[in-house]
């Protein structure tokens, strides 16, 4: 029986393994590591974005534990090659990885970021980014309080930059020939951002005045391709360089880029951009945080539908879309319930009925929403007696709150001052598609919307609108 059984089973087993076999998909990567002198008890990972106009991938944050020894393993489910960061305390390093790689490293806890070591997959590629981040902090920390020079002393300090960085790419070894000429595309988009950028900096830095520039100071940036759908999708140095672009071109078209009305943005690309690929990518970039500021919320969504062929974006949009509807003029404004104010009480915007409400929507880090300060002191002033309340509503995260207060008590802010529940993912800020920030917002005394995106002090037409509704 045994000799029959085995003969009818064998041609079976041939049968079957004559056919040809799925290969398994390998969705994920293992990164395993040592980290000696621990001073934390777990490490911080975490995806980096893969696109600024609208990344549909998701994000991965994840907190890993490391033992006695120091040693941690953990998984990352990923599809395609994605890069991280890895935060151990206040110090970070980064890395690269694909689907079925494995990952190594190792570190010093009391020099974390100088002392990482890579093994595994990708090991000169990931030691290559890390000594160019290095490079990179602190150039940018050299630049913060930097007062800029004329042209000639800018240019000397962007060669310098370029050769550092190529200097350090042609020097490292083990890396692929198709990483080494992103690479030095990369390191040529953010010379082309520096010139981009340059006038605005100089102003900043010399009191409003302006450089004086030659003739041919902007031939680099005019000659690039700036609608090259292929160096978009694989580069996100490249989208910063078109967003920033097309930002500083837009703004040479308006008086006050913040108090015009954003369909004129999206119009102003129409006409300058060929590439349907590269203008969807733009139109979704500006349209997330734009529409939500429209003057026309209809003709800005109708404009964008009409021009756009993504339907990822479309629909992404459309909801958009649908949400504000909710936040239109005359519709009852959300609520936010219990926030706690300056004094360690709470409100609710429910507390504050029978009075026009204008809400500042800020944080402690915002640079524009600082800057609006002074202006908005200037209003409460003129207004203390009038049937008006003013909030200021901060986004900083509820782990700050701390520093929040002390921002508030330090520049003597006045009116009423509150922090959301959940930052930017507070269900007020959610409902009204805060997407940017400063944004301010205008409630009658019923609890009617009368704008979700009023005037900033700094613009006139906030108190043309207050003397219109007799305030």
């Amino acid at each position: 029986m045994k000799k029959i059984l085995l003969t009818i089973i064998a041609p079976t087993i041939l049968t079957f393994s004559c056919k040809q076999e799925p290969k398994p998909v390998i969705n994920y990567a293992i990164l395993t590591g040592k980290i000696e002198n621990v001073k934390d008890a777990n490490i911080k990972i975490n995806s980096k974005y893969t696109s600024i106009s609208l990344d549909t991938v998701p994000t991965i944050q994840q907190t890993v534990n490391i033992d006695k020894t120091g040693a941690f393993i953990d998984t990352l489910f990923i599809n395609s090659s994605r890069e991280f960061s890895i935060s151990l305390g206040k110090e970070f390093i980064v890395f690269t990885s694909k689907p079925g790689q494995h990952i190594e490293l190792t570190a010093d806890g009391n020099d974390f970021r100088n002392s990482i070591q890579f093994g595994g997959d990708e090991a000169a590629i990931n030691t290559y980014l890390n000594k160019k981040e290095s490079i990179r902090t602190r150039i940018n920390n050299e630049d913060r309080h930097l007062k800029y020079g004329d042209e000639a002393s800018f240019i000397k300090k962007q060669e310098n930059k370029e050769k550092e960085f190529l200097n350090l790419l042609n020097s490292s070894q083990g890396l692929p020939s198709y990483f080494i000429e992103n690479e030095k595309k990369d390191i040529f988009y953010n010379k082309l951002m520096s010139y981009m950028y340059y006038p605005i900096s100089y102003e900043r830095s010399n009191n409003g005045k302006k450089p004086e520039l030659s003739e041919g100071f902007f031939n680099l940036l005019d000659s690039a391709n700036l609608q090259d759908f292929s160096e978009f999708q694989h580069s996100l140095t490249y989208q910063f360089l078109l967003r920033g672009y097309y930002n500083t071109e837009y703004s040479k078209t308006v008086d006050n880029v913040w108090a015009a009305d954003p369909l004129n943005k999206l119009k102003f690309i129409k006409e300058q951009v060929d590439d349907q690929n590269i203008l969807d990518e733009l139109f979704i970039m500006y349209a997330r945080f734009d529409i939500a500021k429209s003057h026309d919320l209809q003709a800005y969504y109708d404009f964008f539908m009409a021009n756009v062929s993504n339907k990822t974006y479309k629909t992404h949009v459309t909801k958009q879309y649908k949400d504000l509807m909710a936040t239109q003029p005359g519709n009852p404004s959300p609520e936010f319930v219990n926030y706690k104010n300056i004094n360690g009480e709470t409100n609710s915007l429910s507390d504050f009925r029978g009075k026009y409400v204008y809400i500042d929507v800020w944080a402690t880090w915002c640079g524009p929403c600082k800057a609006e300060i002074p202006f908005l002191k200037e209003v409460e002033k003129k207004y203390h007696d009038k049937n008006i309340v003013f909030i200021s509503l901060s986004v900083d995260k509820v782990s700050d709150t701390e520093k929040w207060k002390k921002f508030v008590k330090e520049n003597e802010l006045g009116g009423v001052q509150l922090i959301a529940n959940k930052d930017w993912k507070s269900e007020f800020i959610q409902k009204y598609q805060i997407q940017g920030i400063p944004q301010f917002i205008l409630i009658d005394p019923q609890g009617n919307i009368v704008q979700a995106n009023a005037p900033r002090p700094s613009n006139e037409k906030l108190i043309d609108l207050f003397t219109e509704l007799g305030i």
